[in-house]
């Protein structure tokens, strides 16, 4: 059974820094070789989880985001 997360809108903090680290995801997509037109709704999706549980989670924050 897969649990799905509830979506909810970024923080003004989260967006700001999701803005200053969106270069990750052209990062992942050069060193991936996926076609970006295809799947980057998936890993914007995906990223923008990430940003949300780093920001809400204290135990994330010993590592650095991103890594």
């Amino acid at each position: 059974m897969r649990v799905y997360q509830k979506l909810t809108p970024l923080t003004q903090e989260e967006q700001k820094f999701a803005e200053e680290n969106h270069w990750v995801i052209d990062w992942f997509f050069r060193i991936s070789n996926y076609n970006l037109s295809e799947y980057y709704d998936v890993a914007a999706i995906g990223y923008l989880k990430a940003v949300k549980s780093w920001h809400t989670r204290s135990e994330l924050h010993e590592y650095s985001f991103p890594q």
